[in-house]
């Protein structure tokens, strides 16, 4: 019997302790879950193939995290959709900068390369993407 009070005496404290957690502490999981919903948003928005709104989902997402590199890869893919190859290859290359080993956005950025035929610069990609792995 004891013990029971005990755990309900400790539950309470928690229940406590945790009613009394600070704004402050609150923010990284709304940072978080807002980043999330952006970057869900932003597929969704292509899907339908509503473009513009994907990249503003997009670019909310790295302005909450400027360093999500699946962020700057899917921007960048969308960008490619409205043929913005210039644009698409910055954000692969930033995608690149933060995962050097990421396999697609070389690929990706070969092919828009490859597309404003800037060939030897499309090979290079495309033979560093197979380096990596891609179409294994």
């Amino acid at each position: 019997m004891n013990s029971k009070i005990i755990l309900v005496i400790g539950g309470l404290m928690l229940t406590l302790v945790l009613a009394g957690c600070s704004s402050a502490t609150d923010q990284p999981t709304s940072k978080v879950n807002q980043s999330i919903k952006a970057y869900n948003d932003g597929g969704a928005n292509v899907k339908i193939g509503k473009y513009q709104e994907a990249i503003t989902d997009y670019d909310k997402v790295i302005a909450l995290d400027p360093n999500d590199t699946d962020a700057y890869y899917n921007r960048g893919l969308t960008k490619d959709y409205l043929q913005r190859y210039e644009e698409a290859i910055a954000d692969y290359d930033k995608a690149i900068s933060l995962e050097p080993n990421a396999a697609d956005a070389y690929n990706n950025r070969g092919i828009s390369y490859e597309t404003l035929g800037l060939d030897k610069l499309a090979n290079q990609d495309f033979a560093k993407a197979k380096e990596l792995g891609y179409g294994n």
